[in-house]
């Protein structure tokens, strides 16, 4: 993917604060993003972009309510959509069964972002430097 193309990005997470704080600095790096506080607005989310422009990549919690991550990968895998799914979770269980699931790499909380944007840039395929945060 060029980098002068827009890759759009699912942000699912249940944690309001950190849920907008990622979602502001993927949009500030140039990245088309929407957002989900659980699986059922995930699985909502990647239907809707479906039939419109699909999704480049997921950043997932696996720790959701209602439906957790470990039941969208599961979603994924059924509906055969090939979407890269970055797995993020605080517990440490939680990220090989999600790999075994189908996503593509995992994420332990906490991370900065820094270390996110650099496991996206390498799920898109882009080789570029990761900017330094204040």
């Amino acid at each position: 993917m060029a980098r002068s193309e827009q890759a759009s990005i699912l942000v699912v997470e249940d944690d309001s604060v950190l849920l907008e704080m990622m979602g502001e600095f993927l949009a500030s790096e140039g990245y088309d993003v929407a957002t989900a506080q659980d699986g059922a607005g995930a699985i909502q989310a990647i239907e809707q972009h479906r039939h419109r422009a699909p999704l480049d990549l997921i950043i997932l919690d696996i720790m959701l309510p209602r439906v957790d991550g470990h039941r969208v990968l599961t979603y994924l895998r059924m509906r055969r959509l090939s979407i890269p799914v970055v797995a993020v979770s605080a517990r440490d269980d939680a990220l090989p069964v999600a790999e075994s699931l189908g996503a593509r790499t995992t994420l332990a909380k906490p991370f900065d972002l820094r270390q996110l944007l650099q496991v996206i840039e390498q799920q898109l395929g882009r080789d570029v430097a990761v900017p330094e945060l204040c």
